[in-house]
């Protein structure tokens, strides 16, 4: 749901870098957020993404 993406705006630090799955077209805030739903690790989601690679049996791409 939208509201979901904007409940955590109090957080202090470096905004993510927002990344899609290919797949699903789903789209996340953070590199973070996306690991956590796909419950992996948001350093190899961001790798992915970078790279042109699968992870988790999935796509990824760097919103710019």
């Amino acid at each position: 749901a939208a509201s979901d993406v904007y409940k955590r705006q109090d957080i202090i630090g470096r905004p993510g870098q927002r990344i899609e799955v290919l797949e699903s077209g789903e789209e996340f805030q953070s590199a973070r957020e996306c690991a956590r739903n796909i419950e992996g690790d948001h350093k190899s989601v961001l790798r992915a993404a970078r790279n042109n690679r699968e992870y988790k049996e999935r796509h990824f791409k760097l919103i710019t």
